[in-house]
């Protein structure tokens, strides 16, 4: 089950997570830069406060490194660092509210590495809720959401892949809540879908698509 529901959102959103998973080095080199101890990291991992996309693409470089780490020679991962992963990955959260540049990083951290409970293939609701969150709140951080940005600015803070995936991460949790017959969280985060998804057509650059 955990295996074909993740192959469905990887073929729903392709071109936007390959696009957000080779997102360019934007600003690495600004004035406002700090670091953060990753405990079983490398080193410091060099954060910045004036953009997010650099977070993002250093938080998700490390965590991927370690979620595969200790495949052996039969192709078999035991995942050991997936307890320290979310533990990591739950440290960062923390700070979100005080450095909104990682908001990014963290929904797209609890995307790829905390969609699933721990040792089961059931969702992680809480998880995936906040990530729907912290998503939207990068879409405020970055400017998405501003009607006088061009077109060029869009595509160069992603923009075109974090609206696509706020609507991907309600829908998918409003169904969630539909199968486990929890019906009014379904109601209302099916309708947090919809807004999101007529929200997301009033920006200009998906304004110009009279379909869907």
């Amino acid at each position: 089950a955990a295996s074909s529901s993740t192959a469905m959102r990887c073929r729903r959103l392709r071109p936007a997570k390959a696009a957000l998973l080779s997102l360019t080095a934007l600003g690495l080199a600004g004035p406002r830069c700090c670091s953060s101890q990753v405990t079983w990291g490398p080193g410091p991992l060099h954060l910045v406060d004036d953009s997010d996309l650099p977070n993002q693409q250093r938080l998700h470089d490390l965590l991927r490194r370690a979620y595969f780490m200790g495949y052996g020679v039969d192709g078999q991962a035991s995942h050991a660092l997936v307890p320290a992963i979310r533990a990591e990955i739950q440290e960062f959260r923390g700070q979100v509210e005080g450095r909104p540049s990682l908001a990014l990083a963290v929904a797209m951290a609890k995307y790829h590495f905390a969609w699933y409970q721990e040792d089961s293939a059931d969702m992680d609701v809480e998880s995936v809720e906040d990530a729907a969150n912290l998503l939207y709140a990068s879409i405020q951080f970055s400017g998405c959401h501003r009607a006088d940005l061009s077109v060029e600015v869009f595509f160069q803070r992603m923009c075109n892949a974090r609206w696509p995936y706020l609507v991907l991460l309600l829908s998918e949790l409003g169904r969630e809540f539909a199968a486990r017959y929890l019906t009014e969280q379904a109601a209302t985060t099916l309708e947090k879908a919809v807004l999101a998804f007529e929200e997301m057509k009033r920006v200009p650059y998906y304004a110009q698509f009279a379909h869907w």
